[in-house]
């Protein structure tokens, strides 16, 4: 999977990732969000190929160019140009794990000034919304990355990151978007993904998990720690005998989606970083690399649901799959709350 992620197959010339190759190989767009996790994949890895700080440095040049333009946009003119605190946010950790990385001021400078733009608005405003106010825009769409806030937890991992890098401020604006999510977890550790509460997304679900356990690594926080781990308890209860998790989960019903590889590799890393499931990791390690499309040249991607018809390779499924089961195989500490994905 490290392999097809540098080799060129989702890097569009311009150096944007985008965000899945159909399965005749066509590419799709080009993803600022997914082109910011790309950066910190390449920036986690502790012996790097030329080829991955190659495609690292040009995703980076990319969305410099995008923010020296202004173009905060989730992706041009889709749904208006709406402006994604979230994916600002996972540029952000991007820009700054890679430029540490590879000592790039101007490449961390950027991510700085992301991350300090959250930290005002949550400071100001004791709280975070999915298009932040400042941006002039809205979005017409209702779901879980519109209007929910378990997903919002993981921006906390820019914030740790600024906070390293001394931006006063960072540390505790993380800390009440940490209490304000204890708003959205039920008892069970479930969180409520959107605010009609008619299913729980588990993708967002698992963000949050992803970032309590940022902060409570980062920050020495028990009880971050013990609601990470009760959330990852709560999606493992729906372990599927294939090994792999559904899209969804129906509140009343109980109804399941689809399997989805993306947030099962996310259950599958949240259970060795919490310590969750220990029994019963192997069957969905196997289940994402058997999965997995495999190509002649001897690298691999994720599909993004197996048996539907929504059967690309994915983006951020496979660098998702790609840190979960080197995490299966290496234990929790080859992760770092840094370069969690």
């Amino acid at each position: 999977m490290r392999a097809w992620l540098a080799s060129g197959a989702v890097q569009s010339p311009s150096g944007a990732f985008y965000a899945w190759q159909d399965e005749d190989g066509r590419p799709s767009f080009e993803y600022p969000e997914i082109t910011g996790y790309a950066l910190t994949h390449f920036a986690g890895q502790p012996d790097p190929s030329e080829h991955e700080v190659t495609a690292g440095l040009r995703a980076a040049r990319w969305l410099l160019d995008r923010l020296r333009q202004n173009d905060l946009s989730a992706r041009g003119s889709w749904d208006g140009q709406a402006v994604y605190t979230f994916d600002l946010a996972m540029i952000a950790t991007g820009l700054m794990a890679f430029g540490s990385r590879h000592a790039i001021d101007e490449v961390v400078t950027h991510g700085v000034e992301l991350a300090r733009a959250i930290e005002e608005e949550i400071t100001e405003t004791g709280t975070l919304r999915s298009i932040p106010p400042r941006s002039g825009t809205s979005s017409s769409r209702s779901a879980w990355s519109t209007e929910g806030l378990a997903h919002l937890v993981k921006t906390v991992q820019c914030l740790m990151w600024a906070d390293e890098l001394g931006v006063e401020g960072c540390a505790k604006a993380a800390a009440t978007l940490i209490d304000e999510s204890r708003t959205a977890q039920r008892e069970d550790g479930r969180f409520v993904t959107h605010p009609s509460d008619q299913e729980t997304m588990l993708h967002p679900h698992l963000y949050a998990v992803e970032g309590l356990w940022v902060f409570g690594t980062a920050h020495g926080d028990a009880s971050a720690l013990e609601r990470a781990e009760a959330a990852t308890r709560w999606a493992w209860s729906h372990q599927r005998a294939s090994g792999a998790f559904p899209r969804w989960v129906a509140t009343v019903s109980g109804e399941e989606g689809p399997d989805q590889a993306d947030l099962t590799a996310q259950a599958l890393r949240a259970a060795v970083l919490t310590d969750v499931a220990g029994d019963r990791r192997a069957v969905t390690a196997e289940w994402l690399a058997g999965t997995a499309v495999r190509f002649e040249d001897g690298s691999a991607a994720a599909c993004y649901q197996p048996g539907s018809g929504t059967t690309h390779r994915n983006t951020w499924a496979t660098l998702f799959a790609a840190q979960a089961l080197r995490a299966h195989l290496e234990g929790p500490e080859s992760v770092s709350w840094r370069t969690l994905v």
